[in-house]
């Protein structure tokens, strides 16, 4: 008997398992002791569970309604993930995706037991959760999700850059199936939650950014670190309802990752309105920087100067935004201003004597300068604080040698 018969033996033998069918369960969208009615579908070598659930428009999520997603603009999508390609797309052909893996770190070993995808249509929201009862079922799972993937043009996950496609992409092609996933544009929410609200956050996980931003309260869910363990205790002993929070873990990532898109491209709609959050300026103004859209990063800057806290690196970023438009006196004068707010920091100075030095020709401004800011440095040093201005004080030692070398050769 060779292995192939083996296999075949082995797939003809009952098993003992505990299926979810249709008529056990109840619809809802919020509880982990329900999970939404599941269809499942047959195939010769196995048959893996679909569990669908839709959300009407009016659904809120936290305190969001996820609909107003359909009505935000896609160049403020490409604006946050830096990619002119998402620009061209349409976000209703969006499709929100987060796995359950039976593994925390990836490797070869590691599978997706349950992938959930969420998508509009028309004004609702369709949450479709596909879900491995045992390993033989992976090839036709996947082959079912791979045609769903196919209709889409981009995908929005959590993470899942570094973790979620680059495991299914794994594990196509372990299946010697061809990946959807490597033709479609991408936006990683994880990116944009660091660097929107990244120094305001105790951590950067999904569920610290739902309760901070989206004013969410998950209630029974399982910690994620629990899954793996409790996937191969079903495997195990066929009981189901362990499986129930993780069906609902994976429901509640999908729509607070959708949730999470109309906060931030709200935050955009009202950048061009000028009207932000205090704390909001900085973080929103860097990613137009990185856009390299310094012009309007600057406006936003300088609306909101007055009574900021964050004034001083305001004026910073300012200034080096007018040095890569080259607008030197402009840059001159946000150097100059900034001397005039918070504690003491060499740079304006070095700022400043490179522009009167270089551009003016004031060598006796820029000694001036370079002199008042190693005065600076040496009441710090007595004072103890010298340390993190060291690399600042030998670029300041060095360009007044040099300013002193080219005064006296002006003199002679």
């Amino acid at each position: 008997m060779d292995i192939r018969e083996k296999l075949r033996l082995l797939d003809s033998l009952p098993r003992n398992r505990s299926r979810l069918e249709p008529e056990e369960q109840a619809n809802s969208a919020s509880e982990p002791s329900e999970i939404p009615s599941a269809a499942v579908s047959q195939h010769s070598v196995g048959s893996f569970s679909l569990f669908k659930e839709a959300y009407a428009s009016d659904y809120v999520q936290g305190r969001i309604r996820i609909a107003a997603y359909l009505e935000k603009q896609v160049e403020f999508l490409a604006l946050v993930s830096n990619s002119v390609e998402i620009a061209e797309l349409d976000l209703s052909k969006a499709l929100f995706i987060d796995t359950e893996t039976t593994g925390l770190s990836g490797g070869a070993g590691t599978c997706a037991f349950l992938i959930g995808v969420g998508y509009f249509e028309g004004q609702s929201f369709q949450l479709h959760q596909y879900f491995m009862n045992d390993f033989n079922e992976e090839a036709e799972l996947f082959a079912e999700l791979n045609r769903m993937v196919a209709d889409f043009e981009l995908i929005v996950s959590y993470n899942g850059k570094s973790y979620d496609i680059p495991l299914l992409n794994s594990r196509n092609t372990y299946l010697r199936e061809k990946s959807p996933y490597s033709h479609l544009q991408h936006f990683d929410l994880l990116h944009a939650v660091r660097r929107l609200w990244g120094k305001r956050l105790t951590d950067c996980s999904l569920q610290t950014a739902e309760g901070a931003v989206l004013g969410v309260e998950r209630s029974g869910d399982i910690p994620g670190y629990l899954i793996p363990h409790r996937y191969f205790q079903y495997l195990r002993d066929r009981q189901f309802e362990p499986m129930r929070p993780i069906l609902y873990h994976n429901r509640q990532d999908i729509l607070s990752m959708v949730a999470l898109c109309v906060v931030i491209l709200e935050l955009f709609e009202r950048q061009a309105g000028g009207n932000l959050a205090s704390a909001d300026i900085v973080p929103v103004a860097k990613i137009l920087e990185r856009a390299g859209r310094y012009a309007d990063a600057n406006r936003l800057y300088h609306g909101h100067l007055e009574q900021n806290s964050h004034q001083k690196e305001m004026l910073f970023r300012m200034a080096f935004n007018h040095k890569k438009l080259e607008n030197w006196r402009a840059a001159a004068q946000a150097w100059h201003d900034s001397l005039k707010t918070g504690r003491y920091h060499p740079l304006p100075y070095i700022e400043l004597a490179k522009h009167y030095e270089h551009r003016v020709k004031d060598l006796a401004r820029a000694q001036d300068l370079v002199v008042t800011a190693l005065s600076e440095i040496e009441t710090l040093d007595a004072l103890g604080g010298l340390e993190r201005w060291q690399d600042y004080k030998a670029d300041l030692i060095y360009r007044l040698e040099r300013l002193q070398k080219k005064l006296g050769n002006a003199a002679c």
